[in-house]
């Protein structure tokens, strides 16, 4: 199947060491809502088809150095992220020009918003990189808000893929940030978040109906379609936390997936005909049988690069390699050969390195 979804990843980041400066139990809780956010992120752009996602950094301290930093669900400095991606581009002899943009722009942007103002909003524009390079046309442009709760505070991130040109992206920065900004090429964007001046803006929302995005914002799916996979989800967590093999959770997201390909048809589908939202407790305790149930067919082949999911705090780079590119990797397992491969996507075909073979390919 098609490995857009690495299963992989959320065992490896589960039973990770604890961070320093987190409880084992603030971590198990944490990590199990990263699972959920991985998941339901996932299906949502995959197989919903939904437009809109938000993610959420926590603002964490350095019990050594009391330096604020952004964390994932697993209280690790996203900052380790970019320099990870560094080494391994200069380690395989590759330009890294792009990545220590990202870099300089992520620790100004977590510099910026750390000890602002509760509902202080910045911009964060990812454009595409050389078309030699294999992108297409698609921009990213990041937008942050500081939240703060209860909890803790956060950092809200709507990501948001447009096809605005420099032009565009230049204007509404202005627009925003009551400034004059001429970025000249990706790299000055990349290291220049904005901080958001304008007024009568008050969150993610108002922005993109201010740059022009005439879709509202709306992610009331992701509770509706919870509910009704909660028991497949909670299965799929259990099996992390025991360290079943890859082919079980396999199974399991396969269940998922299923499902929420029938849920995007129709929305008043259930896990069986004798759930209803009333009994969902009494039914978790089938929830082996709805993996096994649901899970027995392959879905059709989800679109994406081979390590973007299993992360749900993805970077910039990342978001343009699973999304941007014209041309980009799958892993999936060919038709043809029936061998496990990186696929090569581009022009409209899909062509399996190991055997050749090719077929038409569309987004």
């Amino acid at each position: 199947m098609a490995e857009a979804y690495r299963v992989d990843f959320d065992t490896k980041n589960y039973h990770a060491p604890v961070y320093e400066g987190s409880s084992p139990s603030e971590a198990e809780l944490s990590r199990e809502k990263m699972i959920v956010d991985n998941l339901m992120g996932y299906v949502g752009e995959y197989r919903l088809g939904e437009k809109f996602d938000e993610y959420f950094y926590e603002v964490r301290k350095d019990p050594d150095t009391q330096e604020s930093y952004f964390a994932s669900g697993n209280n690790e400095p996203i900052k380790k992220t970019y320099k990870k991606a560094i080494f391994e581009r200069e380690k395989e002899g590759l330009s890294a020009y792009r990545e220590k943009a990202e870099q300089e722009g992520f620790e100004t942007l977590e510099k910026n918003l750390t000890n602002a103002p509760d509902g202080t909003m910045a911009v964060w524009v990812s454009p595409p990189g050389d078309k030699k390079d294999g992108y297409g046309d698609y921009s990213f442009t990041f937008i942050a808000q500081v939240v703060d709760k209860i909890d803790g505070r956060k950092i809200r991130m709507i990501p948001y893929r447009n096809e605005f040109s420099e032009t565009d992206h230049n204007n509404y920065l202005s627009r925003l940030t009551g400034k004059e900004i001429r970025h000249q090429n990706d790299i000055d964007f990349l290291n220049s978040p904005q901080i958001v001046t304008a007024e009568g803006l008050y969150g993610p929302e108002d922005i993109l109906e201010f740059i022009g995005e005439q879709e509202e914002f709306a992610d009331s799916w992701r509770e509706e379609f919870y509910l009704k996979a909660m028991p497949i989800i909670r299965w799929y967590i259990n099996l992390v936390k025991e360290n079943s093999s890859d082919e079980k959770l396999r199974e399991a997201l396969r269940a998922l997936e299923n499902f929420a390909i029938a849920f995007r048809d129709n929305r008043d589908v259930t896990l069986s005909d004798k759930v209803t939202s009333d009994n969902y407790d009494t039914y978790m305790g089938n929830a082996q049988g709805f993996v096994e149930s649901w899970g027995k067919n392959l879905p059709p082949i989800a679109r994406g690069s081979c390590g973007a999911a299993g992360d749900k705090t993805p970077t910039p780079m990342e978001m343009q390699e699973q999304f941007g590119k014209k041309e980009r990797m799958l892993c999936c397992t060919c038709p043809f050969c029936k061998k496990e491969v990186e696929a090569k996507i581009a022009k409209g075909k899909i062509e399996c390195p190991n055997c050749k073979k090719s077929a038409k390919w569309e987004d």
